[in-house]
């Protein structure tokens, strides 16, 4: 069976880095291993191909360099026509499966006109986002543009219960909305979390993997540990990822005694491929959200330092109480709060034991709750004319 897998967000590289890529990737490779054949279009394709996922065909679309934002708006709406005059020369396609972006509406409505499934696939309130972290100058025809590709669809999946009372309550969309959560590829780590070893050590390894945005809260988390290494000089921190928040962390960092300095490391930015061997030197990964009023992800960070067999540190919001269960397989923490982060890294840092029993629960949990392949099959569970039988696993 065929495949059009589209990405038109032009903020999101589909073989590059973020979280957004990986998801990209992970959905893809979950198709193909379900004996699908994939062709990519996508605005912004990225360099950094896996090897697995180089036989895919790849259509890249042009998309609109270094244009004032009114006008890149105007552009990105233009791609439609483009866009499903791409599609329409590369068919016949028993699937289109889009990745929801802001502007974008013909690879829905080409399913829909010609009678093939279209699943959306919705990530984050991108209005609301561009409106708050960016500039939006066209709200009305951004809101026409989402209503029409959210009719188009045969399917709506949102990635966590926040998300899907958005579109449900705005679309009246409820009879074709699924909330399906991120997954996690547990084969990449598992060499990780096997090899894991929870013995006392010299030292304690706590570690965050992310981009360095606000709503990540690594600011809280530099100040937990500063108090944590206050009393602790066996604790070290590594930060992984880049961001705009980089100078004024580093800022923050600087008001700290010179010991505290020492003992945070800044890996800065490491391609997907190195994130297990990232992980494997962590003994306590953390998840610091601030408190966020509408906090609708589902974060693929926590996935994949349960993957490795990590004990988390995560704040207690918006999905991630179903994804760890306080005092199981993680800690829970008040969302922005310095003291109960801090307080639960010096429990996980005092007791190895903990670590092993926390660790190795989180790895069973996405082991069995949380793959991609349990994922996409979830997905295609969606698709009335797709059933078991249509398609089959490549091994």
């Amino acid at each position: 069976m065929r495949v059009a897998y589209v990405c038109l967000d032009p903020g999101v590289p589909v073989f590059g880095r973020k979280g957004s890529s990986v998801h990209c990737q992970e959905v893809m490779r979950a198709l193909q291993k379900r004996g699908f054949d994939i062709e990519l279009f996508g605005t912004r394709l990225g360099d950094d191909v896996p090897p697995d996922l180089r036989r895919i065909r790849k259509h890249k679309i042009p998309c609109p360099e270094g244009r004032h934002s009114h006008q890149r708006e105007k552009a990105l709406i233009n791609l439609n026509p483009e866009v499903y005059r791409m599609l329409d020369n590369a068919e016949p396609f028993d699937l289109i499966y889009e990745r929801y972006a802001l502007w974008s509406f013909s690879a829905m409505r080409f399913a829909h006109e010609r009678g093939i499934p279209g699943v959306l696939e919705v990530n984050s309130p991108l209005i609301n986002e561009q409106k708050t972290y960016r500039k939006l100058h066209d709200e009305s025809a951004a809101k026409h543009i989402r209503g029409r590709c959210f009719r188009y669809a045969s399917s709506l999946i949102a990635v966590s219960e926040q998300v899907a009372e958005q579109v449900r309550k705005n679309y009246f969309a409820q009879f074709k909305t699924t909330t399906i959560p991120n997954g996690v590829n547990g084969e990449k780590f598992q060499s990780v979390s096997n090899g894991r070893s929870y013995g006392v050590a010299d030292k304690t390894v706590v570690g965050f993997v992310g981009t360095l945005k606000p709503w990540h809260g690594v600011s809280n988390l530099l100040d937990a540990f500063a108090f944590v290494r206050s009393s602790n000089p066996n604790v070290e921190l590594r930060i992984v990822g880049e961001g705009p928040q980089r100078e004024h962390l580093q800022n923050q960092i600087s008001g700290y005694s010179r010991d505290v300095q020492q003992a945070i490391g800044w890996l800065g930015a490491v391609p997907n491929a190195n994130i297990p061997k990232v992980l494997s030197t962590f003994d306590v990964a953390v998840a610091p959200y601030p408190d966020l009023q509408d906090f609708y992800f589902s974060p693929l960070k926590i996935m994949e330092y349960m993957a490795a067999g990590l004990p988390v540190v995560a704040s207690r919001i918006g999905q991630i109480p179903t994804l760890i269960d306080h005092g199981v397989s993680g800690l829970l923490v008040s969302p922005g709060c310095t003291k109960e982060t801090a307080s639960a890294i010096q429990q996980l840092c005092d007791d190895h034991r903990m670590r092993n029993q926390l660790g190795c629960a989180a790895r069973r949990h996405v082991e069995v709750n949380h793959t991609w392949r349990s994922v996409v099959d979830r997905i295609l569970a969606t698709i009335p004319s797709l059933t078991v039988d249509s398609y089959c696993e490549v091994r």
